[in-house]
């Protein structure tokens, strides 16, 4: 199998459309899938055409070659080479059949596009003081660029250039009188076009006696998603001369349209906002006398009252940082939670609090378990059944709302049985076990997994060479860890059994062995047992730790040992492992906390003394290791 060409080499302009080149995959066999393992991040291959036979096998393929221009973007200028390996397989075979290597190179150029410095600008102006000083504006673009504005006051030191430039915005101030005055200007280099605005608020002279002054320059509302609106705030004006008031906001409704010179308190209320989708709104109410200006900014956010991310009765793993989103419309809120979690037979009493930040509380819910629950103890022999490996944590709490500097709370939501296991979301639903969906294992070996099940299980089913059920009564806990002794099976090598309980099946396949079968137990990141059968050479080494002390007595120095010790450690050999899942399977020992060794019907706590294994190797299709333990107990 090979790419037709064998070698691509793409050019790339940053920020603009990419170009592509089609190539051919010449298949010597029809295979059933095409995978790509090895791909450079900045290249696409995208599928052109695909012919299949009559058994709806690939025969021929096609491909688009070019650039991801959103991983483009980011390398530096420069040429850039990689190779794109396809793999072609046949199903049911799990190692490639056919591969090919496509080189890849793209030259990257480097590419400036539109932008401005500040895209908004404001100016003040007292009337009788000199003309506000011009403000910078940096353009920065590859080519021609020109400027122009929509307002004769607002002037440009250069209304054109080329490149990188930067130029002046001024405002020409004569002849107007005092208000607020808005402008926009727009950048053009023939490939986009920027836009920017200017505001210019004048005042009247100061020397004149005249004044206007406002309580507040913003106000902030929260109004609940799909409710009536319900807040307002209150500006205080206090003015020598009528002032008009008025706004464009349309979710804004004003206490009055003008005040006479004196004091007086503005009140802004909220309207029509039921309508509105969740989110920030922006608006702004002017105030504007013969005199000045003021503009009071006001933020809208539509907010929805709501507890979403958990819900009683479910369970959740605490790898998975469960987060409970909270949503409130009171300002200046915080939440406080009640907890009653039980765990491993006890039971805590605790309170956690959580402020609104921009009306949304995030809560990790579930952490505590780690710290909390504790694995059932193992039972002394593993017969065929169904045992209890661990209870989730059980959790109620209830939610409450309070005003910060209240003492005021109110009741927002209760959640009960809301359960909880360490480790994270299984691969496969429900299945608490990492043994994969097809082993190969000695006929007296001991099959155990663990699975979640709200359902009451009754039986595990054994089809095959064997065919039965074993029948099971345990109390309903949810976590089940089922248990099948092979050895009472009868089977010989080359045998094939399936076993299924709940929602696991596993495969078995009996291999041929000479030697006796030990095992390897170790609890998984869910802290349900795992057994390893092993059937290779074992090795166990009784060691001499004790503790000595020496005296002198009569002129003699005489020694005692006060202390003695009996470490041990184990050298096992696994035996053939066939497969890469099998061996991952294996690996997961290294990241157990806690292990056991049995060998001929006793069970040692041990640790492990090796720090990796290898999981795959090329060429290597029957693998067989040995590992060293030390007994934990000494």
């Amino acid at each position: 199998m090979a790419f037709n060409p064998s070698q691509v080499a793409l050019t790339y302009k940053k920020y603009l459309s990419a170009n592509h080149v089609i190539v051919t995959l010449e298949l010597t066999e029809p295979v059933s899938r095409i995978e790509f393992p090895s791909l450079p991040p900045w290249v696409r291959m995208i599928s052109n055409s695909i012919v299949r036979d009559g058994n709806n096998m690939i025969t021929e393929l096609s491909y688009k070659v070019s650039v991801d221009s959103a991983v483009a973007n980011l390398l530096s200028p420069g040429i850039h080479t990689g190779s794109v390996r396809a793999d072609a397989y046949i199903d049911n075979f799990p190692r490639p059949l056919l591969q090919g290597v496509l080189n890849v190179s793209v030259d990257i150029i480097d590419n400036v596009i539109l932008s401005l410095s500040k895209s908004s600008y404001n100016f003040l102006h007292t009337l009788g003081n000199p003309a506000p000083a011009s403000q910078p504006l940096t353009i920065s673009t590859e080519g021609a660029w020109s400027i122009v504005s929509n307002q004769g006051w607002l002037l440009f030191s250069s209304s054109n250039g080329v490149g990188v430039q930067t130029i002046n915005i001024s405002v020409d101030v004569s002849g107007m009188p005092a208000g607020l005055f808005e402008a926009t200007f727009q950048v053009d280099d023939s490939s986009r076009t920027l836009q920017g605005t200017v505001s210019l608020l004048i005042s009247g002279s100061e020397g004149a006696g005249d004044f206007l002054t406002v309580s507040r320059t913003s106000l902030s509302f929260s109004e609940v998603y799909q409710q009536p609106a319900t807040r307002s705030g209150n500006i205080g004006i206090d003015t020598s001369l009528e002032v008009a008031i008025t706004t464009a906001t349309p979710w804004l409704e004003l206490s009055a349209a003008s005040f006479p010179a004196g004091t007086s308190q503005l009140i802004v209320n909220t309207k029509e906002t039921s309508g509105l989708a969740i989110g920030n709104y922006s608006g702004s109410v002017k105030i504007e006398s013969g005199f000045s200006t003021k503009i009071i900014n006001v933020l809208l956010r539509i907010v929805i009252e709501k507890s979403e991310g958990i819900t009683s009765g479910q369970l959740y793993f605490v790898e998975d940082r469960n987060t409970l989103v909270l949503g409130t419309g009171v300002n200046n809120a915080e939440a406080l939670i009640d907890f009653i979690s039980t765990a491993s037979g006890k039971t805590q009493e605790y309170t956690r609090r959580k402020p609104y930040f921009g009306s949304v509380a995030q809560v990790i819910i579930g952490m505590e378990t780690a710290a909390l629950l504790k694995p059932e103890n193992l039972p002394i022999q593993f017969n065929p059944g169904l045992f209890i490996p661990v209870k989730p944590l059980a959790m109620d709490f209830t939610i409450y709302d309070k005003v910060i500097n209240s003492t005021q709370i109110t009741e927002r939501q209760s959640y009960a049985q809301v359960k909880f296991l360490n480790g994270a979301t299984p691969a496969i639903q429900d299945k608490l076990s990492n043994i994969p969906a097809s082993i190969t294992t000695p006929a007296d070996a001991l099959i155990c997994f663990s699975f979640y099940s709200v359902e009451t299980i009754t039986e595990i089913d054994i089809t095959g060479a064997y065919v039965g059920k074993i029948l099971v009564s345990i109390a309903a806990t949810n976590v089940y860890a089922a248990v099948i002794d092979l050895a009472q099976l009868s089977l010989l090598p080359g045998n094939k059994i399936t076993v299924a309980c709940g929602p696991v099946s596993v495969n078995i396949t009996i291999k041929d062995t000479q030697l006796s079968t030990y095992r390897l137990i170790y609890l998984n990141e869910w802290q349900c047992p795992e057994v390893l059968n092993f059937d290779g050479p074992i090795e166990i080494i009784e060691e001499e730790d004790s503790t000595m002390v020496s005296y002198a007595e009569a002129g003699k120095e005489i020694a005692r040992i006060i202390e003695t010790k009996q470490p041990r450690s184990f050298k096992v050999g696994t035996g053939n492992i066939y497969s890469d899942a099998e061996m991952k399977w294996v690996s997961n020992i290294l990241r157990s906390k806690k292990m056991w060794l049995e060998i001929a019907g006793e069970r040692i706590e041990v640790v492990r003394s090796f720090r990796n294994l290898t999981i795959s190797k090329t060429r290597n299709y029957t693998r067989n290791y040995s590992l060293n333990f030390d007994a934990a107990i000494k």
